[in-house]
């Protein structure tokens, strides 16, 4: 994906040097593990922060990204003032809890955070 090329006219190292995923399902658990993997300095938001104890101490995401291994780089956390310290805002989270994350997240959000 040109997006994610680590040099190019598509290099985002530059232009967002932290990236918080909000959501820790399959999907943005994915898309942490590769932005991680491509160097890029990356939190990953859990609603539930038992949910992500869970997933630190199994090093793996047992639930909904089976058999892959956790990425170390990636900062896991349920504290959404970690987004204040972001450069860009990927939102993976589930349609039936969109208006609640946005409700709670929006408070806390700079108004300058790409989304």
């Amino acid at each position: 994906m040109l997006l994610l090329e680590k040099e190019g006219p598509w290099d985002m190292s530059e232009r967002y040097r932290h990236i918080m995923v909000f959501g820790c399902g399959g999907w943005g658990t994915a898309i942490a593990r590769l932005l991680a993997r491509k160097g890029l300095q990356v939190s990953l938001w859990a609603a539930n922060p038992e949910e992500a104890e869970e997933i630190l101490a199994r090093r793996e995401n047992v639930r909904y990204l089976p058999g892959i291994p956790w990425e170390p780089a990636i900062a896991l956390t349920s504290d959404l003032e970690v987004a204040r310290t972001a450069d860009l805002g990927v939102v993976v989270v589930p349609t039936a809890f969109l208006r609640d994350f946005i409700a709670r997240a929006a408070p806390l959000l700079p108004s300058r955070l790409p989304l």
